[in-house]
């Protein structure tokens, strides 16, 4: 096993989302580099099962139900997680949902859920990490944005939002937090193989427009997120903040 891009040991990072799908891939990556993890996420039984795949590389490794869009559950457990495993140093922001529809059949339920996860609760977690980094003057922030940010797609009406919402908080969060030596950047993932985009890729249809419109030309392995992810996590990255770095296959470039 080649070593790993950074060595995050006596590291703690929190990973929202932390118990699927590319959390945790992200997750993994970065315990395999050392870092003890809290895994954050609504559902037990996958956060409990990524962090025992976690703990199985030498770190500590805890799982913690909560919905990050309530802020007082937030503001606990991060004061919780500062008690138990230190820091938080890293946080990654990439717990998500993406609900399609056209825009005339798009409820206001749909909306505002869509709002609550993909932007306040980076909002929440942020400021929660943020208590601890600050005095700190440590930290890594990487929040998870999406190639849909930045271009125009039908149905996507309020992911497309919170997402160029994510670009445009990570600009001006890393500029007020500069000075404490705290970076804050944004990684935008193409269409990775997960649990909420299966559907589309297993839509032959569908996928072929999709790999028409990546240079590529394929769906990325999950786990090929993990070496952008510990660069943005580790010492390498320690002069850059403010960035959205696309890691899509070429599809940004078009």
């Amino acid at each position: 096993m080649p070593a790993p891009a950074a060595d995050l040991s006596g590291k703690t990072a929190c990973v929202t989302g932390g118990g699927r799908g590319l959390g945790r891939a992200i997750a993994l990556a970065l315990a395999g580099a050392g870092a003890d993890l809290a895994l954050i996420g609504r559902s037990a039984e996958p956060l409990a099962e990524t962090a025992r795949d976690c703990e199985a590389l030498g770190v500590r490794a805890r799982p913690a139900v909560c919905d990050v869009t309530v802020r007082p559950q937030v503001d606990a457990l991060f004061a919780q997680i500062h008690k138990e495993l230190g820091g938080p140093h890293i946080l990654v922001n990439n717990a998500g949902t993406s609900r399609q529809s056209p825009i005339l059949d798009f409820t206001d339920e749909n909306w505002q859920a869509t709002l609550d996860l993909n932007l306040s609760a980076v909002f929440y977690c942020c400021r929660a990490a943020g208590r601890y980094m600050v005095p700190a003057r440590e930290g890594k922030v990487i929040n998870i944005g999406s190639s849909a940010g930045s271009r125009g797609r039908p149905n996507q009406v309020a992911y497309a939002a919170t997402k160029a919402g994510i670009m445009g908080f990570t600009k001006a969060l890393a500029v007020e937090w500069a000075p404490h030596n705290i970076q804050v950047n944004c990684l935008a993932p193409g269409r990775f193989n997960t649990e909420m985009t299966r559907s589309r890729i297993e839509d032959e249809e569908a996928n072929e427009r999709f790999l028409r419109m990546t240079p590529m030309g394929r769906v990325p392995e999950i786990g090929e997120i993990g070496g952008l992810i510990l660069f943005l996590a580790g010492p390498g990255s320690g002069f850059m903040t403010g960035q959205a770095v696309h890691l899509d296959g070429g599809s940004s470039a078009l």
